[in-house]
């Protein structure tokens, strides 16, 4: 069975978004029979932090992506047992940098930054003039 999966869309530009999949979760479903499944973005703890480097600039577009790998699933086409990667939020900033996510589940995560100077040119393809990553746990 194939459900259609949760996508967060962040506005980028003034005719693009970001698209990503979101609240990723496995469920074991017997044939004939029907479950129930709740994301509670109640449990854990906020994150909040700050991008530094972005202070005074003019932005086009500038946003933070919690990304995760869920747990491995279907064999993929090497046979291997995959795992796919997820976004639990996207958190569009300013050039303050500060962000605060819902609460968020323990687990590792990549924090991957992602803006674009008003200045840089307005054209599909150009590359982001400020990217970022960094691992949390």
């Amino acid at each position: 069975m194939s459900t259609k999966p949760t996508i967060i869309y962040t506005k980028t530009d003034t005719n693009s978004n970001l698209m990503s999949m979101a609240d990723r979760q496995l469920a074991t479903v017997e044939p004939g029979q029907q479950a129930k499944i709740r994301i509670d973005r109640k449990k854990g703890r906020p994150l909040t932090g700050r991008v530094v480097g972005l202070e005074g600039k003019q932005l086009r577009h500038a946003h933070v992506q919690f990304h995760y790998f869920g747990p491995e699933e279907q064999p993929g086409k090497t046979g291997k047992r995959v795992r796919y990667g997820t976004d639990f939020d996207v958190i569009p900033i300013t050039s303050s940098g500060e962000f605060t996510t819902d609460p968020i589940p323990p687990g590792q995560y990549d924090l991957r930054l992602s803006a674009k100077l008003k200045s840089s040119p307005n054209q599909t393809g150009e590359p982001d003039d400020f990217t970022g990553q960094i691992n949390v746990t």
